[in-house]
């Protein structure tokens, strides 16, 4: 055969081929769903290459198969277009105005999103917190001399309090999240030594008297322990005396971060749920022998729970990208008495300095 047979030849299996090809990625497209309507086809027949109408004698919808479906023109058309928008899109250019459609109906498919940055979105923190309480009492079931506010409170002082927990941070807004989480608090009193009295306990109308003590938290009966007849007003001493309250909160909180550098300021506010674990008294009482009778009882008129709401504000320093120090001053105040039907009601006060560690996920 002459050259121009050759080169008829040649042209053919150069069609069969891209034929194939475009096919195949018909087939592709049509499980994903993208396709392009007659506009966008039109639009890309006029896409031009090298300073010539792509609609030459392989390109033309003319010469494709009659028998070729609209989507398989497609097909051709997108393999056929392929290199040159993959290579635009690599060096940065700017796609000519004929492969827009082809561009706009394919680049969400292509493009590879970037992950959500999820530092901004959750953090994990420890801290411990050395508190100073300073609770209010308010007069509360009167019924003796020695139910007085003001000498349950005069002879009782806080030896130690502390808070420590974790607390997890979840981003709702630009410099704004939500903080929740558990922590347990521990709170220990001294008592002065005083003197009880013979009392008959609550709902109870027999001569069975006791000796009732009073705190700030509520109250207690110790039984004297004696086969001795006790008279109601009968008094006893008791030595120094140790009270022990323990909570679990469950705080929730508003975070306002203010800055954006290694170095910003946090502004903090909400409420706490706080569960009862332990309320106990510890102490001795005084025979007429001077012997010592050890006592260790719970208290009475303490709530399971009570509410406190919560503000502060303190600063934080980023050692790493996603590790952090902080510190924060949080002021917390009950909404209400922490016990009931106690000589006095209570209402738990503090302030308190917090040390924590912040891991952002």
């Amino acid at each position: 055969p002459n050259s121009k047979t050759k080169a008829s030849i040649a042209i053919k299996e150069n069609k069969t081929s891209l034929l194939k090809h475009a096919l195949a990625s018909s087939e592709k497209m049509k499980s994903s769903g993208r396709f392009l309507n007659s506009n966008q086809r039109a639009e890309n027949n006029r896409i031009s290459k090298g300073g010539k109408s792509v609609e030459n004698d392989y390109l033309s919808s003319s010469n494709l198969n009659k028998n070729t479906t609209a989507s398989n023109q497609l097909a051709f058309l997108f393999y056929h277009s392929f290199p040159k928008r993959t290579a635009l899109k690599e060096k940065g250019a700017t796609p000519e105005p004929g492969y827009k459609g082809l561009m706009n109906s394919t680049s969400k498919s292509l493009a590879i999103k970037n992950p959500i940055n999820r530092k901004n979105l959750m953090a994990v923190g420890l801290y411990h917190s050395t508190e100073k309480p300073f609770q209010r009492l308010e007069e509360g079931r009167q019924e003796h001399d020695e139910d007085d506010k003001n000498a349950i409170m005069n002879g009782e002082t806080v030896q130690s309090s502390i808070n420590y927990g974790v607390l997890g941070s979840f981003s709702i807004g630009k410099n704004l999240s939500i903080q929740t989480g558990i922590s347990f608090s521990k709170k220990i009193s001294n008592i002065a030594e005083k003197q009880v009295y013979a009392r008959r306990p609550d709902f109870r109308n027999g001569t069975d008297l006791k000796f009732k003590f009073n705190c700030a938290a509520g109250y207690t009966y110790i039984d004297p322990k004696s086969t001795a007849s006790l008279r109601p007003g009968d008094s006893i001493k008791v030595t120094s005396s140790t009270n022990e309250l323990s909570y679990v909160e469950l705080p929730l909180l508003l975070n306002y971060q203010l800055g954006k550098g290694r170095f910003h300021a946090n502004l903090l506010g909400g409420m706490s749920a706080n569960l009862l674990q332990k309320g106990t008294l510890e102490t001795s009482l005084v025979n007429s022998w001077g012997t010592k009778i050890p006592v260790n009882t719970a208290l009475q008129g303490l709530k399971k729970m009570y509410l406190s709401a919560m503000i502060g504000a303190g600063v934080e320093y980023d050692l790493f990208p996603s590790i952090s120090l902080y510190t924060q001053e949080v002021i917390k105040g009950s909404l209400g008495s922490i016990n009931q039907n106690a000589p006095a009601k209570t209402y738990a006060n503090s302030t308190g300095l917090q040390l924590g560690l912040r891991v952002r996920l």
